[in-house]
């Protein structure tokens, strides 16, 4: 074939692919449609007993369902927020507020699904620790690559755990009597109410009110 016919094709190659290349940037250009989001997880007013939220939903883009992150679905957050209004995080060990949990990037867990965990944080304990108990709005959020934006409606989850978990680990046992012991007389922070017998002090009483209840059942305040 001479030069003359080889430059003739590779002309109509690049013809063709810059038609190509067109046709895709208009459909690209022209669509406005938002990607879909569907919670997975919390449900809608459903009940925490852990203090750990685990925020997952799916997110496609209905332009090809079949494309992940990596393609056409460019950025999911979620914004978390508690029963007064305010965006939370990061908590200290008097559950003072830090931060704000807003517009936060969650992390892909496989093809088109997202996730992201919301705790407290004990700065004295350098560790994750439950949440207060008490009630927590979320939202997911996200973005494909032309600048589409959607967002789920805002949901609620209750946060409700056994009292007396002094030292936020889930569990209700003897750890949380040397817990809170240590709190009265030492200082340590606790991740629950210290007054548990409900006399409006905190003082040895309450240890042996919390033991009663681990050990023979008692009631604790409130």
């Amino acid at each position: 074939m001479t030069d003359k016919g080889l430059g003739s094709i590779a002309v109509v190659g690049w013809v063709i692919f810059c038609c190509a290349v067109g046709v895709i940037a208009s459909v690209q250009a022209e669509d406005t449609t938002p990607p879909t989001i569907q919670i997975i997880e919390p449900a809608p007013l459903s009940v925490n007993t852990t203090g750990y939220i685990n925020i997952t939903a799916e997110v496609v883009d209905p332009i090809d369902s079949s494309d992940d992150r990596s393609g056409f679905v460019d950025m999911v957050n979620t914004s978390v927020w508690d029963a007064t209004g305010y965006f939370l995080d990061v908590w200290n060990e008097a559950f003072q507020r830090l931060e704000k949990l807003n517009n936060r990037t969650m992390y892909m867990i496989g093809d088109n699904k997202f996730s992201y965990r919301v705790s407290a944080f004990n700065h004295s304990l350098f560790q994750y620790v439950p949440l207060p108990n008490g009630n927590y709005s979320y939202v997911v959020y996200a973005n494909d690559i032309r600048g589409n934006k959607a967002a789920s409606d805002a949901n609620v989850v209750k946060v409700k755990i056994a009292r007396g978990d002094m030292n936020g680990d889930g569990e209700v046992a003897f750890s949380d009597v040397v817990a809170l012991a240590k709190h009265i007389y030492f200082g340590d922070p606790v991740s629950d109410e210290p007054d548990v017998n409900g006399d409006g002090e905190v003082a040895f009483s309450d240890v042996v009110a919390l033991a009663k209840h681990i050990y023979f059942g008692d009631p604790i305040y409130p």
